[in-house]
């Protein structure tokens, strides 16, 4: 971010609110106060299958490991936060930076399984809360100007729930829609339902639709399922400008959960050992 740009951000949003850096860290404080994860509910052990049939589907195709019968991601998880993604269904030897990527498509999607703290999210910003006719805004501005990122803005409601989150980088904005829901097996508490994140940059435009369908097991509220619907639209110049689209599903079906039983911390144990 450049150094005159972030200075001119932080005096103008420093002169709209005297009081808005405390008033900031405390709506992001609140949220995640009122915001579920397991692991602040007692979970500390968590060993769950992950099965995504679009992956096998692909590999299928491509004909790498001939026909794939069931393919499943075991993931171990200890509330440290170390985890562990083993990959069966596929020779356990060979392959080893496809099975990277593989692991990393299922690691990126456990944010719904395991949601950081916000205020986690945010440490390396200074906070500032703006109100504008009603709608209410944290604006975050990055404490490091050399930050990939130039501004994160929280759009909240009148309960200051959060609704939308935008992230500005200098190739465009990414904007993430979130529905809340809140019931009894969530003690009241507020979980993503469904979310929309929308990416613009240079005439590029990526839609994905997320829907996080969720069960109780032993007392927690987690998801069962996720449906991930995405989108893009893309302009070809070398065909004046005409746009190009492509759509794709990617499900992850979560199943056998064991929860507090000690089999991650086994796993990782073992692991461990062996290196």
């Amino acid at each position: 971010m450049n150094f005159f740009v972030k200075i001119f951000l932080t005096t103008f949003i420093l002169s709209q609110s005297s009081a808005g850096e405390v008033n900031a860290l405390g709506i992001v404080r609140s949220i995640d106060q009122t915001t579920y994860r397991a692991q602040d509910h007692g979970l500390t052990d968590l060993a769950v299958d992950i099965y995504a049939p679009q992956i096998r589907k692909k590999l299928n195709d491509a004909l790498i490991f001939g026909d794939i019968n069931n393919l499943v991601f075991k993931v171990y998880w200890v509330s440290s936060g170390k985890r562990h993604i083993e990959i069966k269904g596929i020779p356990s030897t060979g392959f080893p930076k496809l099975k990277e990527d593989l692991r990393k498509i299922i690691e990126e999607k456990l944010e719904y399984l395991f949601p950081r703290k916000l205020e986690d999210e945010l440490s390396g910003f200074d906070l500032f809360y703006r109100s504008d006719k009603g709608k209410k805004r944290v604006v975050c501005v990055p404490k490091d100007e050399l930050n990939f990122i130039s501004e994160i803005v929280l759009s909240l409601d009148k309960k200051s729930d959060l609704k939308k989150i935008t992230k500005m980088t200098s190739n465009g904005a990414t904007e993430y829609y979130i529905s809340l829901s809140r019931n009894k097996k969530s003690k009241k508490m507020s979980y993503v339902k469904e979310a929309r994140k929308v990416i613009s940059r240079r005439g590029q435009e990526e839609e994905t639709k997320i829907y996080i369908r969720h069960m109780q097991k032993d007392g927690f509220w987690i998801p069962d399922e996720i449906n991930i619907y995405s989108s893009q639209k893309l302009k070809q110049p070398m065909k004046r400008n005409k746009l190009y689209k492509r759509n794709n599903l990617f499900t992850l079906d979560f199943r056998n959960y064991q929860i507090n039983k000690g089999k991650a911390q086994q796993k990782l144990a073992r692991i461990g050992q062996s290196k």
